[in-house]
């Protein structure tokens, strides 16, 4: 029983939550200055994440066999000052992060577009934003 147990201990703690970063080809538009970025963003705060990552709205859409095709975490944000934009518009603000966590039996996998990392929260960010169903980064 102890040998179970330990085994079972062992799966759970190492190998199950253990995390596996998967990485797709970003396609995102880049700017050549910092006057270009902040002249097409529409919105621009520094903020702070509000929960932890793993606490976040994340959605996964997969294909038939499991394959992702779509991903994304939904963030909510404590915006400490609005750099651009208005104060009505950076009021309960979400915004939405190219990543996502899925679990599978083995691990969980940290779905990612390019390099993106996730917000940490009590960590402040300069975000800049457009506007489409929901801010995005």
């Amino acid at each position: 029983m102890v040998i179970i147990l330990a085994a079972a201990c062992y799966y759970y703690f190492a190998i199950y939550n253990s995390v596996r970063d998967v990485r797709t080809h970003p396609d995102y538009k880049g700017y050549s200055t910092g006057e270009a970025l902040f002249s097409d963003a529409q919105l621009i705060v520094i903020g702070r994440p509000i929960k932890d990552f793993e606490d976040r709205e994340m959605t996964i859409r997969t294909l038939e066999n499991d394959i992702p095709v779509d991903f994304y975490t939904l963030t909510e944000i404590e915006v400490e000052k609005v750099l651009k934009g208005s104060e009505e518009d950076a009021s309960n603000l979400k915004v939405i992060e190219p990543i996502a966590l899925k679990q599978t039996l083995s691990v969980k996998e940290k779905l990612a577009i390019g390099d993106y990392t996730e917000m940490k929260s009590g960590s402040s960010y300069i975000i800049f934003m457009k506007k489409k169903y929901l801010w995005t980064i």
